[in-house]
């Protein structure tokens, strides 16, 4: 396998190159992944137009991009029950290891993780916009064969929508509104939709974003400031 790689490099606002960067072999728990497709995160897009997300700078060329699917081509010593040639999902997260909740084995909740195509850190950590990616076996999320790679690179985003619904308690047969038609606002809404919703309203400032929210299944939309949302919310 190639140790180069073609990779997507922020420099500073407004400055993207293409660019060869050196791949290592894997380490111990490592596998090098050949990536397919990487969808663009809103942070993405704030790195190229700001130069930061929010308090963070870019302040050294950095490989952007975490929502990344590909297939398994090398591995490291001591494997997981990942395997060459199976196609996955990229977890971009990983936890530092040495803070009070790592320690406690919370690493879910680490204060300080790591994430792919981030300037949270010092050195940057390089994201997923290169044909080949170095991660963490533990990182690499088993896709089914028949997802078309046109869906499958969905489901990193799409497991915030899943956690949330999660964390809510469930949505079936309840009365859902949700606030935003972005792609996070209108994926949550065709799963509020599949689960069994009652109904689902999306509300947004911007009417032309909820014909999306129509499209993948909310009820009803709202745009913000223009119509009553009505009764029954609370």
């Amino acid at each position: 396998m190639s140790t180069t790689a073609e990779a997507i490099v922020i420099h500073k606002a407004g400055d993207v190159r293409i660019e060869e960067r050196s791949v290592l072999p894997p380490s111990e728990g490592e596998a090098r992944v050949q990536v397919a497709l990487g969808g663009i995160c809103g942070s993405d897009i704030s790195y190229y137009a700001k130069g930061a997300v929010g308090r963070y700078k870019v302040t050294a060329p950095m490989i952007l991009g975490h929502e990344v699917i590909g297939t398994v081509r090398d591995l490291g010593t001591k494997t997981s029950a990942a395997a060459v040639g199976d196609r996955v999902a990229v977890d971009p997260s990983a936890p530092c290891m040495m803070c009070d909740r790592c320690v406690e084995g919370r690493m879910n909740i680490c204060l300080n993780p790591f994430f792919l195509g981030s300037a949270s850190t010092q050195p940057h950590t390089d994201g997923g916009f290169t044909s080949v990616l170095l991660t963490r076996q533990k990182n690499l999320v088993d896709l089914d064969d028949s997802l078309d790679d046109e869906l499958a690179v969905f489901a990193e985003p799409l497991a915030v929508t899943v956690h949330a619904v999660e964390r809510s308690g469930g949505v079936s047969a309840a009365r859902v509104l949700i606030v935003g038609a972005g792609p996070i606002g209108c994926m949550l809404a065709a799963l509020c939709a599949h689960l069994g919703a009652a109904s689902v309203t999306v509300a947004d400032l911007v009417e032309d974003r909820l014909s999306v929210a129509t499209l993948v299944g909310a009820h009803e939309t709202l745009v913000v400031g223009q119509q009553d949302l009505g009764t029954g919310y609370d």
